[in-house]
């Protein structure tokens, strides 16, 4: 009898090797057995569509067997290969199990999708692919197909009717760059709605050649026809853009606006004359938003204009351009005061959005724009409600 001997270090490689060769027996078990189960079920399939089993003699029978053919199946596991296909004679059967010709099975196209949602573009997804599973691997084209049948579930997002429940209601765009005839930079609009139980839901998103009255007016008359008649609504919430600002206007015209003041504060900045003035002329600015009262912010404001007005008139004289708009926040409940004095709300979405789609460098048209941001927009309104099914359990 020979005495083998083992190192601990030898023991640590030898345990990683076993490892290795189960995880490799255990994928390729899985193999097998899935594309035995598929076959079955191809089989019982095909069975009740001739109407008899094999051999059997039936007034019912609609059709005759006639062999098989082999198909490669891509799934979220691998690739199947050589899997039997039954085949009729009359050519009538085919199977809801394995769509023709696609090589694709088991909700595949689902994986796919995930990864525009986390903001790949066409070509990573094609290479992701083609480094797990090979010769099977889908191409860019394919990748565009699937993409397209997001379609319809973007036609019935835009089609749906809206709740008119909605208290606040938050509006902003994004630049993206789309290649058309030039390249040239769009904007998207979006709108997130917050409704009276407090859930939050990006309602709708549409590409604009800009941030004119003209688009922001179709684009909440869109969301006015679906429903959002505004009856419940108590504050329309903005960056201030002027071609927005009339846009609200004119279809929520009896609804308080609210102009984000971090966005009036940065252009009081990009105003100031004295760089030296910026850290004083901001910390007096925002004292007047979070100020405890609407009369102790005037109060504020007519202090901000005495002290400043004199060093920085340009400045001040802008800053202080329908002020009041900034200031309607004041007439909501107290504990909402700081969600509505900016429009972080929708920023915060907006910030995802952007991080998701920095990748791809250009949209070929609007319609592949609107797909992607629509995998996007998906993915933001699940987490917006599950955050606000554990602030509700909480």
């Amino acid at each position: 009898m020979v005495n083998l001997w083992f190192t601990e270090k030898d023991l640590r490689y030898r345990f990683s090797e076993v490892k290795n060769l189960f995880w490799d027996e255990l994928e390729s078990r899985m193999q097998l057995c899935a594309k035995h189960l598929l076959e079955e079920g191809l089989k019982i399939e095909q069975q009740h569509l001739v109407g008899a089993s094999h051999y059997q003699r039936s007034n019912k029978r609609r059709s005759y067997r006639n062999g098989y053919y082999t198909r490669q199946v891509v799934w979220k596991l691998g690739v199947l290969s050589d899997v039997l296909v039954p085949r009729n004679r009359s050519g009538a059967y085919q199977s809801a199990i394995l769509d023709r010709y696609r090589r694709f099975g088991g909700g595949f196209d689902r994986y796919i999708l995930k990864m525009f949602t986390l903001g790949l573009a066409t070509r990573r997804v094609e290479r992701f692919f083609t480094d797990f599973f090979g010769q099977y691997a889908i191409g860019s084209q394919t990748v565009s197909d699937i993409l397209k049948r997001v379609s319809g579930d973007l036609h019935d997002y835009r089609t749906s009717p809206l709740r008119d429940d909605v208290r606040y209601l938050y509006l902003d765009g994004i630049y993206l760059t789309l290649r058309s005839a030039f390249k040239r930079k769009y904007v998207v609009l979006f709108a997130i709605a917050e409704y009276a139980d407090g859930s939050r839901e990006i309602v709708d998103f549409r590409v604009a050649s800009s941030e004119k009255t003209i688009h922001w007016q179709a684009f909440l008359e869109g969301l006015y026809r679906r429903g959002l008649e505004g009856k419940h609504l108590k504050l329309v919430v903005t960056d201030g853009a002027a071609g927005l600002i009339e846009a609200v206007r004119t279809v929520y015209g009896f609804v308080p606006l609210q102009v984000c003041w971090v966005h009036r504060q940065r252009n009081l900045v990009g105003y100031l004359k004295h760089r030296r003035h910026r850290q004083d002329i901001c910390a007096d600015a925002t004292a007047i938003f979070q100020a405890h009262s609407r009369t102790l912010a005037l109060t504020k404001l007519k202090a901000f204009h005495k002290r400043w007005h004199p060093q920085e008139p340009r400045a001040v004289n802008n800053f202080l351009k329908d002020i009041e708009l900034s200031l309607s926040f004041f007439s909501q409940p107290k504990d909402k005061w700081k969600q509505l004095g900016t429009n972080n709300i929708i920023e915060r979405q907006l910030r995802e959005i952007r991080r998701r789609v920095r990748l791809i460098d250009s949209f070929r048209d609007e319609q592949s724009c609107e797909r992607i941001i629509f995998t996007q927009v998906t993915e933001l309104n699940i987490r917006l409600k599950e955050n606000h099914k554990q602030q509700f359990t909480q």
